[in-house]
Protein backbone atom coordinates (compact mmCIF):
# COMPACT_ATOMS: atom_id res chain seq x y z
CA UNK A 1 0.00 0.00 0.00
CA UNK A 2 2.99 2.34 0.78
CA UNK A 3 3.64 2.02 -2.96
CA UNK A 4 0.26 2.38 -3.76
CA UNK A 5 0.12 6.38 -2.12
CA UNK A 6 3.74 7.24 -3.05
CA UNK A 7 2.74 6.43 -6.65
CA UNK A 8 -0.70 8.31 -6.33
CA UNK A 9 1.03 11.32 -4.29
CA UNK A 10 3.44 11.95 -7.81
CA UNK A 11 0.51 11.79 -9.40
CA UNK A 12 -1.34 14.22 -7.11
CA UNK A 13 2.24 16.72 -7.30
CA UNK A 14 1.86 17.03 -10.84
CA UNK A 15 -1.81 18.34 -10.52
CA UNK A 16 -0.24 20.52 -8.35
CA UNK A 17 -2.39 24.22 -9.09
CA UNK A 18 -1.42 27.71 -8.53
CA UNK A 19 -2.27 29.56 -5.00
CA UNK A 20 -4.27 31.78 -6.50
CA UNK A 21 -6.04 30.69 -10.02
CA UNK A 22 -9.54 30.13 -11.47
CA UNK A 23 -11.88 28.28 -9.82
CA UNK A 24 -11.50 24.76 -12.11
CA UNK A 25 -14.65 22.72 -11.39
CA UNK A 26 -12.79 19.62 -13.59
CA UNK A 27 -9.82 19.70 -10.96
CA UNK A 28 -11.81 20.07 -7.94
CA UNK A 29 -14.06 17.07 -9.07
CA UNK A 30 -10.84 14.54 -9.92
CA UNK A 31 -9.36 16.06 -6.37
CA UNK A 32 -12.59 14.28 -4.90
CA UNK A 33 -12.85 11.20 -7.15
CA UNK A 34 -8.78 10.42 -5.78
CA UNK A 35 -9.79 11.10 -2.22
CA UNK A 36 -12.34 8.49 -2.51
CA UNK A 37 -10.07 6.05 -4.24
CA UNK A 38 -7.76 6.30 -1.09
CA UNK A 39 -10.23 5.88 1.13
CA UNK A 40 -11.72 2.61 -1.17
CA UNK A 41 -8.67 1.27 -1.31
CA UNK A 42 -7.88 1.76 2.20
CA UNK A 43 -10.92 0.38 3.61
CA UNK A 44 -10.89 -2.77 1.35
CA UNK A 45 -7.27 -3.72 2.86
CA UNK A 46 -8.46 -3.19 6.27
CA UNK A 47 -11.90 -5.15 5.91
CA UNK A 48 -9.61 -8.23 5.95
CA UNK A 49 -8.30 -8.10 9.46
CA UNK A 50 -10.97 -6.27 11.13
CA UNK A 51 -14.52 -6.76 11.11
CA UNK A 52 -15.98 -3.74 13.15
CA UNK A 53 -16.87 -0.70 11.11
CA UNK A 54 -17.69 1.84 13.84
CA UNK A 55 -14.33 2.81 14.22
CA UNK A 56 -12.23 5.86 14.89
CA UNK A 57 -10.31 6.17 10.96
CA UNK A 58 -14.20 5.82 9.46
CA UNK A 59 -15.88 8.69 11.39
CA UNK A 60 -12.34 10.73 11.08
CA UNK A 61 -12.08 10.22 7.33
CA UNK A 62 -16.19 10.97 6.58
CA UNK A 63 -15.62 13.97 8.08
CA UNK A 64 -12.53 15.17 6.70
CA UNK A 65 -14.26 14.36 3.37
CA UNK A 66 -17.28 16.45 4.51
CA UNK A 67 -15.24 19.23 6.14
CA UNK A 68 -12.22 19.26 2.29
CA UNK A 69 -14.00 17.90 -0.10
CA UNK A 70 -17.74 18.70 0.07
CA UNK A 71 -18.50 22.24 -0.78
CA UNK A 72 -15.91 22.58 -3.66
CA UNK A 73 -17.35 18.62 -5.06
CA UNK A 74 -20.69 19.87 -4.14
CA UNK A 75 -20.38 23.78 -6.02
CA UNK A 76 -18.45 22.07 -9.10
CA UNK A 77 -21.63 20.75 -10.36
CA UNK A 78 -24.05 23.58 -9.07
CA UNK A 79 -25.76 22.13 -5.90
CA UNK A 80 -24.18 24.20 -3.42
CA UNK A 81 -24.18 28.16 -3.48
CA UNK A 82 -23.62 28.61 0.33
CA UNK A 83 -19.40 27.97 1.40
CA UNK A 84 -17.78 29.06 -1.66
CA UNK A 85 -19.34 32.74 -2.47
CA UNK A 86 -18.62 33.58 1.14
CA UNK A 87 -17.39 37.00 2.18
CA UNK A 88 -14.39 35.59 3.65
CA UNK A 89 -13.54 33.48 0.71
CA UNK A 90 -11.28 34.27 -2.42
CA UNK A 91 -12.31 31.57 -5.14
CA UNK A 92 -8.99 31.70 -6.44
CA UNK A 93 -7.39 29.40 -3.75
CA UNK A 94 -10.26 27.04 -3.70
CA UNK A 95 -8.42 24.69 -6.27
CA UNK A 96 -5.19 24.94 -3.82
CA UNK A 97 -7.05 24.43 -0.75
CA UNK A 98 -8.74 21.54 -2.21
CA UNK A 99 -5.30 20.26 -3.82
CA UNK A 100 -3.47 20.64 -0.28
CA UNK A 101 -6.40 18.60 1.58
CA UNK A 102 -5.40 16.06 -0.69
CA UNK A 103 -2.02 16.30 -0.13
CA UNK A 104 -2.52 16.27 3.41
CA UNK A 105 -4.29 13.24 3.72
CA UNK A 106 -2.11 11.39 1.08
CA UNK A 107 0.76 11.83 3.50
CA UNK A 108 -1.63 10.52 7.05
CA UNK A 109 -2.46 7.52 4.82
CA UNK A 110 1.16 7.10 4.64
CA UNK A 111 1.90 7.36 8.12
CA UNK A 112 -0.96 5.10 9.25
CA UNK A 113 0.33 2.12 6.40
CA UNK A 114 3.79 2.15 8.39
CA UNK A 115 1.93 0.48 11.04
CA UNK A 116 1.34 -3.11 10.52
CA UNK A 117 -0.47 -6.22 11.62
CA UNK A 118 2.89 -7.80 12.51
CA UNK A 119 4.35 -5.24 14.25
CA UNK A 120 1.31 -5.28 16.03
CA UNK A 121 1.64 -8.91 16.91
CA UNK A 122 4.85 -8.23 18.06
CA UNK A 123 3.44 -5.50 20.64
CA UNK A 124 0.70 -6.85 21.75
CA UNK A 125 3.14 -9.79 23.52
CA UNK A 126 4.78 -6.85 25.54
CA UNK A 127 1.65 -4.80 26.16
CA UNK A 128 -0.47 -8.02 27.24
CA UNK A 129 -0.70 -6.84 30.71
CA UNK A 130 -4.03 -5.13 30.68
CA UNK A 131 -4.20 -3.72 33.90
CA UNK A 132 -8.05 -2.85 33.87
CA UNK A 133 -9.65 -2.68 37.24
CA UNK A 134 -13.41 -2.75 37.79
CA UNK A 135 -13.09 -1.41 41.08
CA UNK A 136 -11.81 1.99 40.17
CA UNK A 137 -15.49 2.11 38.61
CA UNK A 138 -17.71 2.92 42.20
CA UNK A 139 -14.80 6.12 42.50
CA UNK A 140 -15.57 7.39 39.07
CA UNK A 141 -19.21 7.21 39.71
CA UNK A 142 -18.56 9.45 42.89
CA UNK A 143 -16.48 12.00 40.56
CA UNK A 144 -18.88 12.30 38.75
CA UNK A 145 -21.95 12.43 40.86
CA UNK A 146 -19.22 15.64 42.51
CA UNK A 147 -18.85 17.46 39.51
CA UNK A 148 -22.45 16.89 38.02
CA UNK A 149 -23.58 18.98 41.44
CA UNK A 150 -21.03 21.57 41.12
CA UNK A 151 -21.24 21.98 37.33
CA UNK A 152 -25.34 22.21 37.69
CA UNK A 153 -24.76 24.93 40.64
CA UNK A 154 -22.36 27.43 39.29
CA UNK A 155 -23.79 27.10 35.49
CA UNK A 156 -27.05 27.85 37.22
CA UNK A 157 -30.35 28.12 35.53
CA UNK A 158 -28.52 29.08 32.19
CA UNK A 159 -28.41 25.31 31.40
CA UNK A 160 -32.00 24.08 31.74
CA UNK A 161 -33.18 27.59 30.26
CA UNK A 162 -33.50 26.33 26.60
CA UNK A 163 -31.12 28.55 25.49
CA UNK A 164 -28.16 27.80 22.92
CA UNK A 165 -24.81 29.85 23.40
CA UNK A 166 -22.07 27.66 23.90
CA UNK A 167 -21.44 27.90 27.30
CA UNK A 168 -21.18 31.43 27.63
CA UNK A 169 -23.79 31.92 29.90
CA UNK A 170 -22.43 29.53 32.66
CA UNK A 171 -21.51 31.04 35.65
CA UNK A 172 -17.72 31.79 36.45
CA UNK A 173 -15.59 28.62 37.05
CA UNK A 174 -18.53 26.56 35.56
CA UNK A 175 -16.10 25.42 32.67
CA UNK A 176 -13.51 23.60 34.97
CA UNK A 177 -16.20 21.77 36.51
CA UNK A 178 -17.93 20.30 32.92
CA UNK A 179 -14.18 19.28 31.79
CA UNK A 180 -13.98 16.98 34.87
CA UNK A 181 -17.45 15.86 34.67
CA UNK A 182 -17.15 15.20 30.59
CA UNK A 183 -13.55 13.55 31.30
CA UNK A 184 -15.04 11.32 33.96
CA UNK A 185 -18.03 10.09 31.92
CA UNK A 186 -15.35 9.48 29.12
CA UNK A 187 -13.50 7.18 31.62
CA UNK A 188 -16.50 5.77 33.08
CA UNK A 189 -17.57 4.37 29.59
CA UNK A 190 -14.23 2.54 29.00
CA UNK A 191 -14.69 0.84 32.07
CA UNK A 192 -18.08 0.23 31.43
CA UNK A 193 -17.68 -1.56 27.97
CA UNK A 194 -14.65 -3.08 29.12
CA UNK A 195 -16.69 -4.86 31.96
CA UNK A 196 -18.81 -6.53 29.24
CA UNK A 197 -17.96 -9.70 27.74
CA UNK A 198 -17.43 -10.55 23.96
CA UNK A 199 -20.91 -10.99 22.29
CA UNK A 200 -22.70 -10.10 25.32
CA UNK A 201 -26.58 -11.38 25.42
CA UNK A 202 -29.48 -8.65 25.25
CA UNK A 203 -30.40 -10.29 29.02
CA UNK A 204 -26.93 -9.78 30.34
CA UNK A 205 -26.55 -5.96 29.01
CA UNK A 206 -29.60 -4.93 30.57
CA UNK A 207 -28.22 -6.40 34.20
CA UNK A 208 -24.52 -4.67 33.59
CA UNK A 209 -27.10 -1.73 33.48
CA UNK A 210 -28.82 -2.38 36.39
CA UNK A 211 -26.21 -2.97 38.38
CA UNK A 212 -24.44 0.37 36.84
CA UNK A 213 -27.35 2.96 37.84
CA UNK A 214 -25.35 5.58 38.65
CA UNK A 215 -23.56 5.69 35.33
CA UNK A 216 -26.48 5.28 33.37
CA UNK A 217 -28.26 7.56 35.02
CA UNK A 218 -25.33 10.02 34.86
CA UNK A 219 -25.03 9.42 31.05
CA UNK A 220 -28.82 9.63 30.52
CA UNK A 221 -28.82 12.82 32.41
CA UNK A 222 -25.77 14.39 30.55
CA UNK A 223 -27.26 13.58 27.06
CA UNK A 224 -30.58 15.10 27.61
CA UNK A 225 -29.73 17.90 29.05
CA UNK A 226 -27.48 19.00 26.88
CA UNK A 227 -29.91 18.00 24.16
CA UNK A 228 -32.60 19.90 25.16
CA UNK A 229 -30.68 22.98 24.75
CA UNK A 230 -28.93 21.72 21.18
CA UNK A 231 -25.51 22.01 21.95
CA UNK A 232 -24.53 18.32 19.77
CA UNK A 233 -20.80 18.23 20.23
CA UNK A 234 -20.69 16.80 24.37
CA UNK A 235 -23.83 14.42 22.81
CA UNK A 236 -21.80 13.61 19.56
CA UNK A 237 -18.90 12.81 21.45
CA UNK A 238 -20.18 10.60 24.44
CA UNK A 239 -21.96 8.68 22.23
CA UNK A 240 -19.96 8.09 19.57
CA UNK A 241 -17.19 6.64 22.30
CA UNK A 242 -19.80 3.96 23.62
CA UNK A 243 -21.05 2.72 20.53
CA UNK A 244 -17.58 2.98 19.20
CA UNK A 245 -16.23 1.03 22.00
CA UNK A 246 -19.19 -1.23 22.14
CA UNK A 247 -18.43 -2.52 18.62
CA UNK A 248 -14.19 -3.09 19.27
CA UNK A 249 -15.07 -5.00 22.39
CA UNK A 250 -18.35 -6.47 22.49
CA UNK A 251 -20.07 -7.12 18.81
CA UNK A 252 -18.97 -5.53 15.65
CA UNK A 253 -21.15 -3.54 13.63
CA UNK A 254 -21.90 -4.26 10.21
CA UNK A 255 -21.27 -1.37 7.74
CA UNK A 256 -24.49 -1.32 6.59
CA UNK A 257 -25.58 -0.68 10.35
CA UNK A 258 -22.94 2.28 10.63
CA UNK A 259 -24.09 3.82 7.12
CA UNK A 260 -28.13 3.70 8.46
CA UNK A 261 -27.44 5.09 12.04
CA UNK A 262 -25.08 7.58 10.88
CA UNK A 263 -27.87 9.05 8.14
CA UNK A 264 -30.49 9.14 10.72
CA UNK A 265 -28.03 10.77 13.28
CA UNK A 266 -27.62 13.08 10.74
CA UNK A 267 -30.92 14.16 10.43
CA UNK A 268 -31.45 14.67 14.35
CA UNK A 269 -28.57 16.60 14.59
CA UNK A 270 -30.08 19.07 11.82
CA UNK A 271 -32.89 19.10 13.42
CA UNK A 272 -31.22 19.65 16.67
CA UNK A 273 -29.51 22.76 14.90
CA UNK A 274 -32.38 24.15 13.34
CA UNK A 275 -34.44 24.14 16.45
CA UNK A 276 -31.78 26.04 19.10
CA UNK A 277 -31.85 29.35 19.67
CA UNK A 278 -29.79 32.10 21.74
CA UNK A 279 -33.11 34.22 22.38
CA UNK A 280 -35.50 33.56 24.77
CA UNK A 281 -38.31 35.09 23.52
CA UNK A 282 -37.88 32.33 20.25
CA UNK A 283 -38.36 29.45 22.20
CA UNK A 284 -42.44 29.60 23.01
CA UNK A 285 -44.20 26.72 23.44
CA UNK A 286 -42.36 24.67 20.84
CA UNK A 287 -39.66 22.44 22.16
CA UNK A 288 -36.62 22.29 20.29
CA UNK A 289 -37.55 19.19 18.24
CA UNK A 290 -40.68 20.47 17.27
CA UNK A 291 -39.31 23.84 16.62
CA UNK A 292 -36.51 22.40 14.16
CA UNK A 293 -38.89 19.91 12.63
CA UNK A 294 -40.96 23.02 11.69
CA UNK A 295 -37.91 24.76 10.56
CA UNK A 296 -36.87 21.82 8.38
CA UNK A 297 -40.25 21.17 6.74
CA UNK A 298 -40.78 24.93 6.08
CA UNK A 299 -37.36 25.71 4.36
CA UNK A 300 -36.99 26.91 0.99
CA UNK A 301 -33.93 25.94 0.46
CA UNK A 302 -32.67 22.25 0.09
CA UNK A 303 -30.93 21.68 3.38
CA UNK A 304 -27.81 19.51 3.92
CA UNK A 305 -27.62 17.54 6.79
CA UNK A 306 -23.18 17.84 6.40
CA UNK A 307 -23.41 21.83 5.37
CA UNK A 308 -22.29 23.27 8.91
CA UNK A 309 -19.35 20.89 9.49
CA UNK A 310 -18.54 21.61 5.67
CA UNK A 311 -18.58 25.40 6.04
CA UNK A 312 -15.79 25.00 8.11
CA UNK A 313 -13.82 25.00 5.25
CA UNK A 314 -13.70 28.80 4.19
CA UNK A 315 -11.16 28.49 7.08
CA UNK A 316 -8.85 27.36 5.24
CA UNK A 317 -9.56 29.25 2.23
CA UNK A 318 -9.80 32.53 4.22
CA UNK A 319 -5.74 31.14 5.93
CA UNK A 320 -4.52 30.61 2.51
CA UNK A 321 -5.39 34.21 1.30
CA UNK A 322 -4.11 36.01 4.15
CA UNK A 323 -1.13 34.03 5.52
CA UNK A 324 1.32 35.00 4.97
CA UNK A 325 0.72 37.67 2.36
CA UNK A 326 -0.73 39.76 5.00
CA UNK A 327 -0.82 38.16 7.95
CA UNK A 328 2.57 36.13 9.72
CA UNK A 329 3.13 32.31 10.49
CA UNK A 330 2.38 31.62 13.90
CA UNK A 331 5.79 29.56 13.66
CA UNK A 332 4.30 26.60 16.32
CA UNK A 333 2.93 29.65 18.50
CA UNK A 334 -0.47 28.14 19.26
CA UNK A 335 0.48 24.11 19.07
CA UNK A 336 3.46 24.97 22.35
CA UNK A 337 -0.35 26.84 23.66
CA UNK A 338 -2.28 23.77 22.74
CA UNK A 339 -0.04 21.88 24.34
CA UNK A 340 0.19 23.64 27.77
CA UNK A 341 -3.07 24.15 28.04
CA UNK A 342 -4.04 20.58 27.40
CA UNK A 343 -1.49 19.45 30.85
CA UNK A 344 -3.72 19.28 33.81
CA UNK A 345 -1.25 21.53 35.54
CA UNK A 346 -2.64 24.90 36.50
CA UNK A 347 -0.81 28.13 35.24
CA UNK A 348 1.52 26.25 32.47
CA UNK A 349 -0.31 27.77 29.96
CA UNK A 350 0.18 31.43 31.02
CA UNK A 351 3.79 30.48 31.95
CA UNK A 352 4.38 29.64 27.96
CA UNK A 353 2.61 32.83 27.27
CA UNK A 354 4.12 35.02 28.88
CA UNK A 355 7.76 33.16 28.56
CA UNK A 356 7.41 33.27 24.75
CA UNK A 357 5.47 36.39 24.77
CA UNK A 358 2.81 35.56 22.88
CA UNK A 359 0.01 37.60 22.42
CA UNK A 360 -3.98 36.25 23.31
CA UNK A 361 -4.96 36.50 19.38
CA UNK A 362 -2.42 34.30 18.43
CA UNK A 363 -2.57 31.11 21.11
CA UNK A 364 -5.01 29.69 19.69
CA UNK A 365 -5.91 29.57 15.69
CA UNK A 366 -9.38 30.06 16.62
CA UNK A 367 -8.16 33.60 18.29
CA UNK A 368 -5.55 33.64 15.29
CA UNK A 369 -8.89 33.94 12.85
CA UNK A 370 -10.87 35.20 14.85
CA UNK A 371 -8.33 38.29 14.28
CA UNK A 372 -7.79 38.16 10.77
CA UNK A 373 -11.56 37.61 9.62
CA UNK A 374 -13.35 39.65 12.36
CA UNK A 375 -11.46 42.43 14.17
CA UNK A 376 -9.80 43.37 17.70
CA UNK A 377 -13.20 43.10 19.07
CA UNK A 378 -15.27 40.14 18.13
CA UNK A 379 -18.44 39.28 19.89
CA UNK A 380 -18.44 35.66 18.22
CA UNK A 381 -15.40 33.37 17.11
CA UNK A 382 -14.67 32.53 13.60
CA UNK A 383 -13.39 28.94 14.62
CA UNK A 384 -10.94 27.06 13.44
CA UNK A 385 -10.19 24.30 10.44
CA UNK A 386 -7.53 21.50 11.01
CA UNK A 387 -5.41 21.94 7.66
CA UNK A 388 -5.75 25.86 8.14
CA UNK A 389 -3.93 25.01 11.79
CA UNK A 390 -1.23 23.34 11.15
CA UNK A 391 -0.57 25.09 7.61
CA UNK A 392 -0.81 28.96 9.62
CA UNK A 393 1.56 27.34 12.20
CA UNK A 394 4.55 25.83 9.67
CA UNK A 395 3.53 25.75 6.23
CA UNK A 396 3.28 24.14 3.26
CA UNK A 397 5.74 21.93 3.76
CA UNK A 398 5.04 21.28 7.38
CA UNK A 399 1.31 20.07 6.74
CA UNK A 400 2.92 16.64 4.81
CA UNK A 401 5.21 16.65 7.77
CA UNK A 402 3.07 17.07 11.07
CA UNK A 403 0.37 14.70 8.56
CA UNK A 404 2.40 11.88 8.65
CA UNK A 405 3.04 12.11 12.05
CA UNK A 406 -0.30 12.30 13.18
CA UNK A 407 -1.20 8.37 10.65
CA UNK A 408 1.70 7.22 12.74
CA UNK A 409 0.05 8.18 16.37
CA UNK A 410 -3.43 7.16 15.26
CA UNK A 411 -2.57 3.99 13.60
CA UNK A 412 -0.42 2.70 16.74
CA UNK A 413 -3.14 3.61 18.95
CA UNK A 414 -6.13 2.45 16.90
CA UNK A 415 -4.50 -0.82 15.35
CA UNK A 416 -3.35 -1.70 18.95
CA UNK A 417 -6.84 -1.04 20.52
CA UNK A 418 -8.97 -2.54 17.90
CA UNK A 419 -7.17 -5.97 16.74
CA UNK A 420 -5.79 -6.77 20.50
CA UNK A 421 -8.84 -5.19 22.35
CA UNK A 422 -8.43 -5.74 26.76
CA UNK A 423 -4.69 -7.19 25.93
CA UNK A 424 -3.27 -4.07 25.79
CA UNK A 425 -3.24 -1.26 28.28
CA UNK A 426 -6.03 0.45 29.62
CA UNK A 427 -3.68 3.60 29.00
CA UNK A 428 -3.70 3.02 25.34
CA UNK A 429 -7.46 2.64 24.92
CA UNK A 430 -7.72 5.98 26.45
CA UNK A 431 -5.66 7.55 24.48
CA UNK A 432 -7.75 5.96 21.09
CA UNK A 433 -11.07 7.03 22.89
CA UNK A 434 -9.38 10.79 23.17
CA UNK A 435 -8.65 10.27 19.14
CA UNK A 436 -12.68 8.93 19.44
CA UNK A 437 -14.18 11.74 20.83
CA UNK A 438 -12.81 14.27 18.24
CA UNK A 439 -12.92 12.28 15.16
CA UNK A 440 -15.09 14.35 13.72
CA UNK A 441 -14.51 17.73 16.02
CA UNK A 442 -10.77 17.57 14.98
CA UNK A 443 -11.92 18.48 11.14
CA UNK A 444 -13.33 21.48 12.17
CA UNK A 445 -11.02 22.38 15.18
CA UNK A 446 -7.64 22.17 16.03
CA UNK A 447 -5.09 18.71 15.45
CA UNK A 448 -3.99 18.98 19.41
CA UNK A 449 -7.93 18.79 20.26
CA UNK A 450 -7.54 15.10 21.59
CA UNK A 451 -4.78 16.02 23.80
CA UNK A 452 -7.07 17.59 26.78
CA UNK A 453 -9.24 14.34 27.17
CA UNK A 454 -6.30 12.02 26.86
CA UNK A 455 -4.19 13.86 29.53
CA UNK A 456 -7.01 14.33 31.82
CA UNK A 457 -8.40 10.92 31.78
CA UNK A 458 -5.18 9.68 32.20
CA UNK A 459 -4.47 11.85 35.07
CA UNK A 460 -7.84 10.88 36.73
CA UNK A 461 -7.03 6.96 35.80
CA UNK A 462 -3.44 7.40 37.42
CA UNK A 463 -5.11 9.04 40.47
CA UNK A 464 -7.84 6.56 40.75
CA UNK A 465 -5.21 3.75 40.76
CA UNK A 466 -3.30 5.26 43.14
CA UNK A 467 -5.79 6.12 45.84
CA UNK A 468 -7.53 2.44 45.30
CA UNK A 469 -4.10 0.77 45.86
CA UNK A 470 -3.84 2.96 49.07
CA UNK A 471 -7.07 2.44 50.16
CA UNK A 472 -6.24 -1.62 50.10
CA UNK A 473 -3.40 -1.11 52.14
CA UNK A 474 -5.07 0.56 54.56
CA UNK A 475 -7.11 -2.29 55.32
Amino acid sequence: MLLFYICLLFFVVLLMPNTHENFDPFLNISFSIIFLILILSYFLKRRRYIKNWLRFDLVFLIGYFIVHFQSSLLYSIGLDDQVIPHPWVNIEVVNYATWLSLLAIIFWFMGTTLVSEKKYYLLSKVERNNVFVDRISPMIDKVIVVSFALFIVVAGSALFSGIYDGGRSWGAGAGYFYLLLTFSIYLRTIYFVLSLEKKTSIKHAIKSLTTNKIYVASLLFFVLMFLSVGDRGPVISVVLLFFTLYGVYVKPFSFKTVVVSMVIAALLMTILGLGRTRIAENIGSQGIIERGYTALISSDEIIIPSAELAGSNKILFAALDNVPTRYPYLYGKSFVINFSSALPIPGVTQLFTDLLEIPKYQTTTTHYFTYILIGTNPTWGAGSEVVADVYVNFGVFGIPVVFFLFGLVCARYSFATEHFGKHVKVSFIIVYAGLVVNALSINRGMLLYPLMPIFYMLTLYWLLRITQSGLRKFK
